[in-house]
């Protein structure tokens, strides 16, 4: 699954290597509780996640589904292992299997599931 690979290299020693899963005309949109982050190419999605906080962060997913070129995933978020918050993330796929369009929800309160 691409997203589920995407976010392991974020949460690796190279989150570069995470642009590697993506197209150079990736559309997306992060909706954060700071507000939307949105852009339409590889270098713009880099640009946010190079500019966030110097933090161990590992996004732990719960729930995955995929259907041909469309996944979904569930989960929570940690930062120096305190959870921040959970996020639903999912993406359409281009026909060379990488990221085409890509769109978060991010919230630090909000939980689908009870305890995670």
């Amino acid at each position: 699954m691409l997203i589920r690979e995407y976010m392991a290299r974020l949460d690796g020693d190279d989150p570069r290597t995470a642009m590697d899963l993506v197209e150079d005309d990736v559309s997306f949109l992060l909706a954060l509780p700071s507000g939307p982050v949105r852009g339409t190419s590889k270098a713009e999605l880099w640009g946010y996640v190079s500019r966030r906080p110097a933090v161990i962060r590992r996004h732990h997913i719960v729930e995955a589904s995929s259907h041909d070129d469309f996944e979904a995933v569930y989960g929570v978020v940690t930062d120096d292992g305190v959870e921040t918050g959970a996020f639903l993330a999912s993406a359409r796929l281009s026909q060379s299997g990488l990221m085409q369009r890509y769109l978060v929800h991010f919230d630090p309160e909000f939980r689908l599931f009870e305890a995670v």
